[in-house]
């Protein structure tokens, strides 16, 4: 199967069987699940869900805001770009937030000093986020024909896609209300 490498490129290679859950991102980062945080503990409208994919030997992550799934796919990711992990993953988001036309604060206080690693918390989000990442590999494969994944339209229909947990709504739909709310104004 199809990965591609920084530019977009694609390579040819194969994806591992299933996506990892945020223990193997752990264990790619040697931190110790005893050491984070128990993620009922963490409000949902603060949780983001992180995978680590694979497509050939290249890691990727996948993160889905627990709230609206909004999702931010980064791919060819190796460990030094996630060490340590709370500033990139802040940049990751603002980055997809910027694409949206969304502000910063659109899910609060995304600073890498408070970012909090925590464990699985929601069966839902994780059974979105498998869903996710094998739509993710389809759209690889798919591009790969043409020779280059465009990994910001990936981006772009990952957080269009409706999930019945959400009530029939779009992620960046959701994502865009949450902006409104934190600035004060509102979504009638």
């Amino acid at each position: 199967m199809p990965g591609f490498d920084r530019t977009g490129r694609s390579i040819n290679s194969r994806r591992r069987d299933d996506p990892s859950r945020t223990g193997k991102l752990l264990k790619l980062l040697r931190i110790s699940p005893a050491s984070v945080a128990e993620g009922r503990s963490i409000p949902d409208e603060q949780q983001w869900y992180a995978n680590l994919l694979w497509f050939g030997r290249r890691k990727c992550l996948l993160l889905t805001h627990a709230e609206t799934f909004f999702s931010v796919f980064v791919p060819d990711i190796q460990k030094a770009d996630l060490t340590p992990v709370e500033p990139f993953v802040v940049a990751a988001i603002e980055d997809a937030l910027a694409s949206e036309g969304l502000p910063r604060e659109a899910f609060g206080d995304l600073d890498p000093d408070t970012v909090t690693l925590g464990r699985t918390a929601s069966r839902i989000v994780l059974g979105c986020m498998n869903e996710l990442a094998r739509l993710i590999n389809d759209d690889v494969i798919d591009q790969s024909h043409a020779g280059v994944v465009d990994v910001d339209a990936l981006n772009h229909r990952l957080r269009r896609i409706i999930f019945g947990p959400l009530g029939l709504r779009y992620p960046i739909d959701l994502a865009a209300e949450r902006a409104l709310h934190i600035r004060g104004m509102s979504t009638s």
